[in-house]
């Protein structure tokens, strides 16, 4: 499990990089259990959309993960769609939160970032997964707003 940073932002970057690069690795491994279960194609040709839906809205009151929904759509010209479904990885949002509160006691860190976790101390605002454009990468993004939590420890 990855340190918090508490009290230091450099430490909670590093620590949001652990997080974010394990998270990829476990959910790629599903991710690819969704891909086996589609057969594959000979075309040479044919679109694959990715989506990694998480629940919308913010998680449930002292949630420490929050899971996504896999969904692969094969699109194969003059052809069947395909789709295939499934659970992705639980995202360790608790552990995120954690490296916000942190990060947010350094005194170099950013007065949006003492913001944040006031306000999510507060319950105004949330903690949010997001899938980058139809890649397999995930960043965290404060809610409402969409303020990507790399951005805002630098």
């Amino acid at each position: 499990m990855a340190s918090n940073g508490a009290g230091n932002l450099a430490g909670a970057r590093a620590a949001l990089r652990v997080v974010l690069d394990q998270y990829d690795h476990d959910n790629r491994v599903l991710i690819d259990q969704v891909y086996g279960q589609l057969s594959p194609t000979l075309d040479d040709f044919y679109e694959e959309r990715l989506t990694i839906a998480f629940p919308p809205g913010p998680p449930a009151p002292g949630s420490v993960d929050i899971a996504p929904t896999l969904k692969l759509v094969r699109v194969i010209p003059v052809g069947p769609v395909r789709e295939a479904a499934n659970l992705g990885a639980p995202f360790p949002i608790g552990e995120v939160t954690a490296i916000i509160n942190g990060a947010a006691t350094d005194p170099d860190a950013p007065s949006a970032l003492g913001d944040l976790a006031a306000r999510l101390a507060a319950g105004s605002a949330w903690l949010a997964p997001r899938q980058v454009g139809r890649t397999q990468r995930v960043v965290v993004r404060a809610m409402p707003g969409g303020d990507d939590i790399g951005h805002l420890l630098g």
